[in-house]
């Protein structure tokens, strides 16, 4: 008998590591791109002036995704009198993006925006120094569209 018998001739050693699939950074490129063209996202409320629905989950990433990529890690408290353009900035564009957006519901959607950008710092202190550093660097890859 060869040694080859056991059913392992011809097998390489050698394992083919697979691409581990990592979920990527949200960039809402499409409803930017939608948006761009003119269609808006239709929000829906209910009793208590919370967002309901399939578009409530967009909406949430849209603010997360913003509060993420425009409003600096270094800001620390919203009430300061520096930050209102960009508060305000933030409500531009989910006016410009989302109908049903009325400015009864500012005051939540820029709470919420706050508490995004809250645990992204969190986030941020809790990685090491060397996984910061490459979590900084590829959530802020933004691709050309």
């Amino acid at each position: 008998m060869t040694s080859g018998s056991n059913g392992t001739a011809g097998t390489n050693d050698t394992s083919v590591t697979e691409k581990s699939s990592r979920r990527g950074i949200v960039n809402m490129l499409k409803v930017k791109r939608a948006r761009n063209k003119g269609v808006v996202q239709k929000v829906n409320w209910n009793e208590m002036g919370q967002p309901i629905g399939k578009e409530s989950m967009t909406l949430a990433h849209f603010i997360g995704n913003y509060a993420r990529r425009n409003i600096p890690i270094t800001c620390d408290d919203w009430r300061k009198k520096e930050w209102q353009s960009l508060k305000q900035t933030l409500w531009d564009e989910i006016k410009e993006t989302f109908q049903g957006v009325e400015d009864e519901h500012k005051k939540k959607i820029i709470s919420r925006a706050r508490t995004h950008h809250r645990n992204f710092r969190t986030r941020l202190r809790n990685l090491g120094r060397s996984q910061r550093y490459i979590f900084l660097v590829y959530s802020f890859h933004i691709p050309q569209d």
